[in-house]
């Protein structure tokens, strides 16, 4: 294995068999060139491309980041680790460390973006959206400037997304953001807001998580005889009816998923619930 780079004092783009990867180790790349050797008893991590970011994209990356904010991203995904106690993509930290300094420390400070999705991140994700808190305390340390809370959201997806049940992570941010659609359709259909922090609004939410999950699971099962109640249903509250009916367009157009007519009951009477309880609160 031989050098290609030297980044830093601590980190080199190296070769092996073909493979380009960034090796990590306290004075690994000290007084090193081009075609040495790699000393591999100072190796202490290595990250290999991959489809999203090459080797030598990664060593450009790294080129432009200061030591602080090397150690900065280190730390932050050590603590993640530590937190989620779940296992995570080695190449987690260049995709954040790219995120930090082009959307994060680029980015002025009269310029505040919003994520649509921050509250269900909040809700959904605590332990994620905890890790991504700390990041905005550590930037506005290293930066000495103030970055906004907001972007604790935006730094939680990326931990989401490096979870390496790729499968369950996808699953996961995917029900996160028909959550969130959902929502803006009973908003709008209802031509209502809600008290997002209220616990009937929280009771609503997880009935919706759970809806969603069984029409991706598309649940075949035989269903009871209830055509005389659920026609009722559908008669006495017609506006919940519409709200229902937009919602299972959405989900057909997007996901190609059917609801039955006694999903669709049901579901009109949390809506049902949902506004009978902000009504209360009035």
């Amino acid at each position: 294995m031989h050098i290609e780079k030297r980044i830093n004092n601590n980190v080199v783009l190296a070769k092996e068999n073909g493979v380009q990867m960034i090796l990590m180790g306290k004075g690994l790349g000290f007084q090193t060139h081009p075609g040495d050797n790699v000393l591999m008893e100072k190796v202490e991590k290595r990250f290999y491309g991959e489809d999203l970011m090459t080797g030598e994209q990664m060593a450009a990356l790294m080129t432009n980041a200061t030591a602080a904010e090397i150690e900065m991203t280190e730390n932050l995904v050590r603590h993640g680790q530590e937190r989620l106690q779940k296992p995570l993509n080695p190449n987690l930290f260049f995709t954040l460390l790219d995120h930090l300094l082009f959307s994060v420390k680029q980015r002025q400070d009269t310029v505040e973006f919003s994520n649509p999705l921050e509250w269900e991140i909040k809700k959904f994700y605590p332990a994620e959206y905890e890790v991504g808190l700390q990041a905005v305390v550590l930037a506005s340390q290293i930066w000495h400037r103030v970055i906004p809370e907001s972007e604790a959201a935006f730094i939680a997806l990326h931990f989401v997304n490096g979870q390496l049940e790729s499968t369950v992570s996808r699953d996961a941010v995917e029900l996160t953001e028909l959550t969130y659609n959902i929502l803006r359709l009973v908003r709008f259909q209802l031509a209502t807001s809600f008290e997002e922090d209220s616990l009937y609004y929280n009771r609503f939410i997880t009935h919706i998580r759970y809806y969603l999950m069984r029409q991706k699971a598309q649940d075949s099962a035989a269903q009871p005889d209830t055509a005389e109640l659920i026609q009722l249903v559908f008669q006495r509250f017609p506006k919940e009816k519409r709200c229902v009916d937009a919602i299972d367009d959405y989900l057909t157009q997007e996901k190609g998923w059917v609801a039955t007519e006694l999903e669709k009951m049901y579901l009109i009477l949390h809506i049902r619930n949902l506004i009978e309880k902000k009504e209360q609160l009035a």
